[in-house]
């Protein structure tokens, strides 16, 4: 899809049409290393605080800015304090302030209704399961694995995933968490 826009804006010749596309792979490109992040970032969550957050995507898309000043104003602080000693005294407040706005983005974020599904911490060598397709994926020129071997062993694991969940389900058995 980028390719054919990347062509279009070509056939336009235009500084518009540059800058649509521009922003059409910048977009994207956020959006691509949020998904890749989210699915990282799901095992792990889930083993240490048994967790999952379905909208991790769309809620890093908020975040990212948010995020990427208060790291700004961060490293500009620490700058100030490096060429000036004491100076990060007098632009702390500012940071301060950009931080404790990033906090209420988070929180409410976080407040969303199904931001944070309660799931059974799965084992660590589910995990280590879940992180091990993915490394086979990158390997499989050097093993000779097929790409149809590759989705036959991404099948496997979530078949282990979804298995393990079914058999170690307590039976018969109420359980309710809260925060």
């Amino acid at each position: 899809w980028l390719e054919r826009q990347g062509l279009i804006a070509d056939l336009q010749g235009t500084r518009a049409a540059r800058i649509k596309l521009r922003m059409m792979q910048g977009f994207c490109g956020l959006l691509a290393a949020n998904i890749l992040g989210a699915m990282a970032a799901v095992p792990l969550v889930a083993h240490h605080f048994g967790r999952v957050n379905p909208y991790a995507v769309f809620t890093g898309l908020i975040a990212l800015p948010v995020v990427a000043v208060t790291m700004a104003a961060s490293a500009g602080q620490l700058l100030c304090e490096l060429i000036i000693p004491g100076m990060a005294g007098h632009t702390a407040p500012f940071t301060t302030m950009v931080a404790q706005g990033m906090i209420w983005v988070i929180g409410h974020r976080a407040a969303l209704p199904g931001a944070a599904v309660a799931v059974r911490p799965p084992p660590f060598w589910l995990v280590l399961l879940v992180y091990a397709a993915p490394v086979l994926w990158i390997m499989r020129r050097w093993i000779g694995l097929s790409r149809a071997g590759m989705v036959n062993v991404g099948v496997a694991v979530l078949a282990v995933i979804a298995g393990w969940y079914a058999l170690s389900q307590p039976v018969g058995r109420l359980q309710v968490e809260a925060l």
